[in-house]
């Protein structure tokens, strides 16, 4: 036992800090200091902590003192006890779990009453457990010693659903107002709810079956008839594959199941009274667990397997635990019982069997289909029954299985089973690779599907098993190129497909045979077979259109530089191909207005953009550039002369000057898909012949572009492409009448990476302002125009976009940049103070985090539009980066970063993020308590964090 002075300088000590009172608790480890900490002034174990609502979310703190009483209950159960009975109420969780760990640690008698506090609170609160296992613990605990009324309070209250509460579990398609998850209740119906059984058995069936009862009311729907539709969720009740759902409603099935199982074994008059037990409730999963009980304990009485049977609704249910109790059970049965259930078979079904079974359109009608479904319903029933019938059922039962085949699972009413739905080959990739190459081609070609269904072979599994062959010998590929023509477009695309997959791997590859295959594709009718003519999932694609993608996509790898390169040789054939293609009729020419007009809102998928590289005529134009590059390499002409800026090479390649101009020819290009082509390759139309797109730019953009097909192009230019010098030169005219008329500009439309046409506009006119091509005055700029006309979003988007290009810049930004930047900034939040409108319209100058973190600015100048930007947008943006070089500039510039700190709480007051941030906090803290002349400033900043919660800051004051 301490003494009395030991007990005062410690809680002298403890009081000083948080720190101190916190590892005071965590390390002591005798039970004597229990009733001197008690009987304290002001005293300890009075008051636990509540739990904290930080906006949305609450905050459960650990209680120091609770924890050292549940490691003392084992040493000092009684004292413990007394403490804990004596606790105020609280809400905290985590209070609660040490009061569970404590009563596990003493006698069950004295654990007793702490057990039945835990069950008044959890009736009271409907709180959400954090954790349910200590709580099964303590039930284990208080079974085993005897006190089962207490165990069976807290069971119930741990167990119970409240419909009130806002605390709930998701359950099928429902939500079951539940205090554990479903994983935690069915830890709870496992270990100590069998503790719980073998001390009360009957008592224990009773709270669960109450329980059971309860959860399918709940999920019943309102006005629905009173059946549980338990042949659905739970079709077998013992573990069966079939039982598919892992959810509260079925662990109680379970546990009720083993529970009254237990009981039964004990003898024929318990297993009676938990029988009428069963069959007494509502719901028809308790007569089935019954039917269950029936069955596997027919040997401590099989009268009442008999007398259960011997129901004629249960026959007519037909449910599986009724089939299961006939399997096994009927030889036993006496006489009259036997001959009783076989004239129930001998009166056939109900009439309403027969109007719900023939109800199928697909069935046949009439006399004749009815009498067979007679027929198949009294083989299912003899099925159960086949090896223990007389004579004559048996002859019949032989017959209708004669005719009509053995009945699939006899034992399910309704047997779910899982089925392969998709593309199955006949041989595997395996078995192909050892056949020459003739028996390969000779076996695509002559294998037919000789089967019908989701689970047979089909030509599209073959053709993907072969692809997989052919992955893992690429060589192969060029042979059997010579050798496919005339054979399925499925099987050719497959080819083709291997051949992409080798070129992306940079595996040299021989390009003419693939080349002659593709011409001989080009050259066969594209006829589509009507879709109810033939199944594609069975037979493959009928026509060559996604052969002609494939082809594409293999070209994209002949043009690239790498080991997979085509030679020059390959040239002919290639432009042949590509030019082939860019006939083709995909996408429509007559797309319609909307997708010509560039202020429909589409998503990202749906734009030109993604259409231009999933279609055959996009793709193909896609092609055209990269064989113009292609073909700079081939000739050696990839260096620019000094002082040059574009290759000037569509004199060198006229066919690709002839067909860009024929798809820019409104007579024979209509498609917003392919204009969008031409404003992502822009710049490099630029590199190739600047003098030709000067010429064209217009046609492709329009002086005006706004909408249409200009507007396209225009939108997919700005948002596909960073801004270059060279370009602006030729499109300043776009870009000024963009800047003028923002509003007439697409706002919504998205069509890459969630960039629209108006933010990649503002991008692009900051990145040019800070080059100095728009002068040194953002007022009198495209950019001050930009700031003027957009809508708040964008101009958010670009904060964002110029503070995530200072942080990944390398070296230095030049000077001029930044002062430029800076009179960017002063123009930007002087816009936002002269404008009329709510408080909130600061909220986009919060990428300024970004900014403040590149570390490009001067400290002073950086940390006062911090302050500023936090004040008025409440809200930074990168806020872990922020707080990162706010610690470190706090060095030299202490009494801003305090200022910055006291702004950032006030911003973040109802937030997360001052948790998240703390420990950076806690460094600017030390060093402005640390300087006489701000610390009075920084215990300010103190106090306030404490009265937000944040206690432990505190422990940074030394008077505290």
């Amino acid at each position: 036992m301490p003494t009395q002075e030991t007990v005062q300088r410690a809680i002298a000590e403890i009081r000083k800090r948080r720190a101190n009172y916190e590892y005071f608790f965590d390390q002591l480890n005798d039970p004597s200091w229990i009733i001197p900490l008690k009987q304290a002034s002001p005293p300890f174990f009075a008051e636990p902590p509540d739990i904290e609502r930080v906006g949305e979310y609450i905050r459960v703190p650990v209680w120091p003192e609770s924890r050292y009483l549940a490691r003392m209950a084992s040493r000092s159960p009684q004292d413990v006890q007394r403490v804990l009975l004596d606790l105020p109420r609280t809400e905290n969780a985590r209070v609660h779990e040490d009061i569970v760990e404590a009563a596990c640690g003493m006698p069950a008698d004295l654990a007793a009453p702490l057990a039945s506090g835990e069950a008044r609170w959890l009736r009271d609160s409907g709180t959400r457990l954090l954790i349910g296992d200590p709580y099964g613990k303590l039930l284990s605990h208080l079974a085993e010693g005897g006190q089962v009324g207490i165990a069976l309070e807290l069971a119930s209250a741990l167990l119970s659903f409240a419909p009130d509460s806002d605390s709930s579990i998701r359950h099928g398609d429902r939500a079951v107002p539940a205090k554990l998850s479903p994983f935690e209740y069915q830890e709870l119906l496992t270990a100590p709810l069998a503790a719980l059984a073998c001390a009360d058995g009957s008592a224990t069936l009773q709270l669960i079956t109450t329980l059971l009862s309860e959860v399918i009311e709940l999920e019943r729907t309102s006005g629905s008839e009173p059946n549980d539709l338990s042949e659905i969720w739970r079709p077998a009740v013992e573990d069966h594959e079939q039982n598919l759902d892992t959810t509260i409603r079925e662990y109680l099935v379970s546990a009720v199941r083993d529970v009254a199982e237990s009981l039964g074994r004990a003898g024929a008059e318990q297993l009676a009274m938990v029988l009428d037990h069963l069959t007494a409730q509502q719901w028809r999963i308790f007569d089935r667990i019954a039917l269950h009980l029936a069955r596997v304990l027919v040997d401590v009485d099989v009268n009442h397997s008999e007398r259960l049977a011997r129901s004629k609704a249960r026959f007519d249910q037909y449910q599986h635990e009724y089939v299961l109790l006939l399997q096994q059970t009927f030889r036993r049965f006496s006489p009259v019982a036997a001959e009783e259930i076989l004239s129930w078979i001998e009166a056939g079904p109900s009439v309403e069997y027969l109007d719900i079974s023939g109800s199928d359109d697909e069935e046949p009608t009439g006399q004749a289909a009815a009498q067979r479904r007679i027929q198949l319903w009294r083989r299912n029933r003899l099925a159960a029954i086949a090896a223990d019938l007389p004579p004559r059922w048996r002859a019949e039962y032989d017959q209708l299985v004669q005719r009509w085949g053995n009945p699939d699972h006899p034992e399910f009413p309704h047997f779910y089973a899982s089925r392969f739905v998709g593309s199955r080959s006949p041989s595997s990739a395996e078995d192909l690779r050892p056949l020459s190459d003739d028996d390969l081609v000779s076996f695509l070609r002559d294998w037919a599907p000789i089967e019908s269904g989701f689970d047979a072979p089909t030509r599209t599994g073959l053709a993907d098993a072969f692809s997989e062959a052919l992955r893992a010998d690429p060589q192969r590929i060029p042979r059997l190129a010579i050798k496919m023509k005339g054979l399925a477009p499925v099987y050719v695309r497959s080819l083709f497909s291997a051949a992409r997959h080798a070129a992306e791997r940079e595996v040299a590859i021989s390009w003419k045979p693939l080349l002659e295959l593709a011409e001989w594709v080009l050259s066969q009718p594209d006829v589509e077979v009507e879709a109810n003519a033939v199944r594609s999932w069975e037979h493959g694609e009928t026509g060559w259109r996604w052969t002609k993608s494939e082809i594409l996509s293999v070209m994209e790898y002949a043009l690239r530089e790498g080991k997979a390169e085509a030679g020059e040789t390959c040239q002919p054939a290639i432009w042949r191909i590509i030019s082939t293609l860019l006939q083709d009729d995909e996408p429509l020419s007559d797309t319609g207005a909307e997708e010509a007009d560039s202020s429909v809102d589409s998503s990202e998928t749906g734009s030109p953009l993604n259409k231009s590289i999933n279609t055959v005529r996009g793709k193909a134009l896609h092609a055209v550039f990269n064989y113009a590059f292609w073909r700079l390499r081939r000739a050696d002409l990839c260096t620019l002369p000094v002082g040059a800026t574009s290759y000037q090479c569509f004199q060198r390649f006229p066919e690709v000057q002839r067909a860009l101009e024929d798809r820019l020819n409104p007579e024979m290009e209509h498609s917003a898909a392919i204009r969008s082509v031409y404003g992502q390759w822009f710049p490099q139309i630029v590199l190739l012949d600047n003098n030709w797109a000067s010429l064209w730019k217009d046609r492709i953009f329009s002086s005006q572009p706004a909408s249409g097909l200009g507007g396209v192009a225009w939108e997919t230019y700005l948002v596909m492409n960073r801004v270059y010098s060279s370009v602006f030169d030729m499109l300043e005219p776009q870009y000024e009448w963009s800047a003028q008329n923002i509003a007439l500009l697409p706002r919504r439309r998205v069509i890459s990476g969630g960039t629209t046409a108006v933010s990649a506009l503002g991008v692009h006119l900051v990145t040019l302002f800070l080059w100095g091509r728009l002068g040194d005055d953002p007022a009198q700029s495209l950019v001050g125009r930009f700031i003027a006309g957009a809508d708040p979003d964008s101009r958010r988007d670009v904060l964002s976009a110029t503070g995530s290009m200072l942080e990944s810049t390398s070296g230095t930004v030049p000077q001029q940049a930044v002062r430029r930047l800076i009179a960017l900034w002063h123009h930007w939040t002087r816009a936002l103070r002269s404008s009329s409108g709510s408080p909130n319209r600061f909220a986009e100058l919060a990428p300024f985090g970004t900014w403040f973190s590149s570390g490009v600015f001067e400290e002073s100048w950086s940390l006062t539009e911090l302050k500023y930007v936090l004040r008025w947008a409440h809200a930074v943006d990168d806020i872990s980066d922020v707080m990162d070089r706010l610690t470190k500039v706090s060095d030299t510039h202490i009494q801003d970063a305090i200022e910055v700190v006291d702004a950032f709480i006030d911003a973040y007051r109802d937030h997360w993020e001052i948790s998240h941030v703390r420990e950076h906090i806690k460094v600017v803290l030390r060093r402005a308590l640390s300087d006489v002349r701000l610390a009075y400033n920084a215990s300010r900043v103190v106090n306030k964090l404490g009265v937000l919660g944040y206690r432990d800051f505190r422990d940074l004051v030394p008077s505290a």
